[in-house]
């Protein structure tokens, strides 16, 4: 049951602690329950409870840009465009 901690910033708290107590109540593993409850598909459970990912072998997400505290709003729009993010606001782009 302890694995729904991995799965709380994905589908939220209290679908987690709905999800860990329906397993702890029935003997019911938790990926099953996520999927029949429409919250996640079978494969993004998979990825998340993933050995690997779980042990930090695996990156969750990709690198973090830093922020060059001079300049934020030079930096967030150097961040967008070697993501291909557009800037709120900017209409132009894209």
């Amino acid at each position: 049951v302890g694995s729904v901690t991995a799965l709380t910033p994905y589908i939220g708290y209290s679908a987690a602690a709905a999800i860990a107590h329906t397993a702890l109540t029935t003997n019911a593993a938790i990926a099953p329950l996520v999927v029949a409850a429409g919250l996640m598909t079978d494969e993004q459970v998979r990825k998340v409870l993933s050995p690997a990912r779980l042990s930090g072998l695996a990156p969750i997400t990709s690198a973090i840009t830093v922020i060059d505290v001079d300049d934020p709003a030079a930096a967030v729009a150097r961040a967008a465009n070697t993501t291909g993010a557009r800037n709120p606001g900017d209409e132009t782009a894209g």
